[in-house]
């Protein structure tokens, strides 16, 4: 019994910093994108709801590709 709670000990270890990396890496790839969203919608200045008016257009665009 000692083994098996051992190796259940392992496996979450394994799992915990699994998550944590799959975490890190992807916050590291999504910061540059959430940065460049809301440059977006600061820079599409006038009526609230502009830039993501802005951002659906491009999104239909990328689709129709």
């Amino acid at each position: 019994m000692t083994s098996l709670r051992t190796y259940r000990a392992l496996v979450d270890d394994w799992s915990q910093r699994t998550l944590a990396e799959l975490q890190r890496r992807f916050d590291a790839y999504a910061s540059p994108c959430r940065a460049q969203i809301e440059r977006s919608l600061g820079s599409v200045g006038g009526e609230p709801g502009a830039g993501e008016e802005a951002i659906r257009r491009d999104l239909e665009a990328l689709q129709a590709l």
